[in-house]
């Protein structure tokens, strides 16, 4: 009978030359199986331990990359809403501690407190939703610090805003934080156009939403005369503006899974490389100032403008 030379430690089991038992692995030496004793290659781990393995890193990519900053604002506001629902007292004092009041500006906790507030279950809803849509992608990409940055730099531009251009409105709600995440993400394409994937599908889709925004509040001005509800037309213009500035000035290029920058191959890209570092950094230059200019004026104003 013609015998077959088998190494045995790139085997995990083998069969004994006579009874076709099993051994145990990681022995040294060479072990003469016959042919009809031969069993086919076995797995590195059991199915159950490389499905554990797969799940788990699955479960620890999900913990990693989860949109914890948006999650923890949009679960307090509606803890806020649902209590301001259940119990009418804490509705009221809440409506007077943390509103925006354009009278009451030495309160300077105001200027971002009434993110937090809505006026009614639809207009919260409204909201969250959007905020979560617009903040997961963008979240992932720029990490949640950079994301806070824009978030509450839209919220305090819209409260300055409406202090400076609209000083008898109150305001409530986060739809000037939710304007900034929109205009955000003209900025993370601007900055990452070559290296950012879907972009033109994500282009168009934030310029659609920009253009039936304008449509709709352009209607509610002029003609619903902007009641029912009475929309907030300085704080959404202020955070569109400031989330714009903002996040091109704080946004940088996303990491790879692999935390490697997600940068153009090397050699006939790397001029073109070296003129768009140039160019981000003029474009950096640029909202720097123009963001220095907007809140040095708006805080000079709602200083010297006496309550």
């Amino acid at each position: 009978m013609q015998e077959t030379a088998y190494p045995a430690d790139h085997l995990k089991a083998l069969e004994a030359m006579a009874s076709c038992r099993l051994i145990a692995p990681g022995a040294q030496e060479v072990v003469i199986l016959p042919q009809h004793c031969w069993l086919p290659p076995l797995r590195k781990k059991p199915m159950h331990q490389e499905v554990g393995t797969k799940l788990r890193r699955l479960w620890l990519r999900v913990l990693l990359l989860a949109p914890y900053f948006m999650l923890v604002i949009s679960c307090i506001q509606i803890s806020v809403a649902l209590v301001g629902s259940v119990h009418g007292d804490a509705q009221r004092w809440m409506q007077e501690a943390l509103v925006f009041d354009p009278q009451r500006r030495q309160e300077v906790w105001r200027f971002l407190s009434y993110v937090l507030l809505h006026q009614g279950a639809a207009h919260a809803a409204l909201n969250i939703v959007i905020q979560l849509v617009l903040a997961v992608p963008l979240e992932r990409e720029q990490k949640w610090l950079r994301t806070a940055f824009v978030y509450f730099g839209g919220g305090l531009a819209g409260s300055l805003s409406t202090s400076v251009l609209a000083p008898e409105l109150f305001l409530v709600g986060a739809s000037a934080g939710v304007y900034a995440l929109l205009t955000s993400q003209l900025a993370n394409i601007i900055l990452n156009f070559p290296t950012l994937k879907y972009r033109l599908a994500r282009a168009f889709a934030v310029c659609v939403l920009c253009l039936a925004d304008v449509a709709f509040s352009l209607y509610h001005h002029f003609l619903l005369n902007n009641t029912c509800p009475r929309v907030g037309w300085a704080a959404h213009t202020g955070g569109a503006v400031v989330g714009l500035l903002v996040g091109l000035l704080v946004f940088t290029e996303p990491d790879t899974p692999l935390g490697q920058p997600a940068t153009l191959p090397l050699g006939a890209a790397a001029p073109k490389a070296a003129d768009r570092k140039a160019l981000t950094a003029a474009i950096r230059c640029g909202a720097a100032a123009s963001l220095a200019v907007l809140l040095t004026a708006a805080v000079a104003v709602n200083l010297w403008r006496p309550n």
